[in-house]
């Protein structure tokens, strides 16, 4: 059994989040259900939002990436944060927003870049090809050096193909000391064969009908498992017709039979669009497993 990850509703009482949602075991350790009995209030905790820009130079063309940066009062550590392929987040009111405080929250500051054409970015998406991660590094860069977080980065997380962009930038940029996954696509080949969902399939169309099979191999992180972050936490709703919960499960148990403190949960009753309320608990558990003094540390 996984020290940093929740496997039973006992660990679940003594974590400190408001309203009654809660992850609860229901006799498999790798299923967990929601519940929710309360009406959710979302308080969000102030923090200092710092934007900017970064440039760099990809295969001779410059180009700029659009970087935010939440800073808390009192952080345990910095956690990069990886936008899905349909939109990037809005400098306006990344911050406040319940990803970035579902981290915020639970003592970490927090960045964020959006990559090549989301947000302010210039750039064609390529779906975490070799410029997202050129990207990747030199947002990252500046929006360290501009904001300059009082702890390291020690973690990254990243939702469905933003799952794929964490994986891949973890490995491409060897720093983080756990990742946390949800709903991801690490197998394209198994994803795009039984995907149900139209942007997802479209996405990797693309990508097969630009740089063939190999461009779906390089993106599947599932094909190999070197090089990624010692601890490593998976959610994954049971209902998920998007990203097909069977390739998930099948990454997981690679990383069950490697070097690496990981572990796999299967939620009950939901899909791959979940509920932000209860989606902010999850994130909240899994943060405060993380943090200092947290099962995960």
């Amino acid at each position: 059994m996984s020290r940093f990850i929740l496997l039973a509703p006992v660990l679940v009482l003594v974590l400190p989040f408001s309203g009654c949602a809660s992850l609860g075991g229901q006799g498999d350790k790798n299923s967990l259900t929601l519940t929710d009995t309360s009406v959710d209030e979302f308080k969000p905790v102030p923090v200092d939002q710092i934007v900017g820009m970064a440039a760099y130079d990809f295969t001779g063309k410059k180009e700029s990436v659009e970087w935010i940066a939440c800073r808390g009062k009192k952080p345990a550590g910095t956690l990069f944060v990886m936008h899905r392929d349909r939109a990037g987040y809005d400098r306006a009111d990344f911050c406040q927003g319940w990803i970035a405080q579902s981290f915020v929250s639970q003592g970490f500051d927090v960045i964020s870049v959006n990559r090549p054409g989301y947000g302010a970015s210039t750039g064609t998406p390529d779906f975490s090809g070799a410029q997202s991660m050129a990207a990747l590094d030199s947002g990252l860069k500046g929006a360290l050096a501009t904001a300059q977080p009082p702890k390291p980065l020690v973690g990254i997380w990243g939702y469905s193909t933003g799952a794929t962009a964490a994986a891949l930038f973890a490995k491409h940029a060897p720093r983080f000391q756990f990742m946390i996954l949800g709903g991801g696509v690490y197998d394209f080949e198994e994803t795009l064969k039984h995907t149900q969902d139209g942007y997802i399939k479209a996405d990797i169309e693309t990508i097969q009908k630009t740089g063939g099979s190999k461009a779906l191999e390089d993106r599947s992180i599932g094909y190999d498992v070197a090089g990624l972050p010692k601890k490593i936490a998976i959610y994954h709703g049971k209902l998920d017709t998007a990203a097909p919960l069977q390739q998930a499960k099948a990454f997981a148990d690679s990383l069950a039979g490697s070097q690496y403190d990981a572990n796999f949960q299967a939620i009950e009753g939901v899909d791959h669009e979940i509920p932000w309320m209860h989606h902010r608990k999850i994130l909240e558990i899994l943060a405060h497993a993380f943090a200092p003094g947290g099962t995960g540390e």
